[in-house]
């Protein structure tokens, strides 16, 4: 499983979706995914979940695509946080984080 921290600037921009992107799908497994977005905060919380007994894998690629809408010109960032993955025992392995700076004209 992997539930994911994304925090972006709402003055700026608007969440409009979040899909997976086959990363943890590779072997044909479905892949559960639930979001819950705080539009007033700009924080989404994205979970990912391949099925009971499909086994660990080494995931590749992107995990998520995620489609903002701009609101009004400036720069705002989207960062990735608090992100975790969990083997297929449960336990915890550390993913690292990242952040982008968007421009909007």
């Amino acid at each position: 499983s992997v539930p994911v921290q994304v925090n972006y600037d709402p003055k700026v921009m608007q969440f409009l979706s979040v899909t997976e992107s086959g990363a943890l799908s590779r072997d044909g497994a479905a892949v559960a995914m639930v979001h819950r977005d705080d539009a007033a905060k700009g924080v989404l919380q994205v979970s990912l979940m391949r099925p009971p007994g499909a086994g660990g894998i080494s995931p590749s690629g992107a995990l998520l695509t995620i489609t903002f809408l701009a609101k009004s010109a400036g720069q705002g960032t989207v960062s990735i946080d608090h992100a975790v993955l969990r083997d297929p025992n449960n336990y915890s392995v550390k993913a690292g984080g990242s952040q982008a700076i968007v421009n909007i004209r």
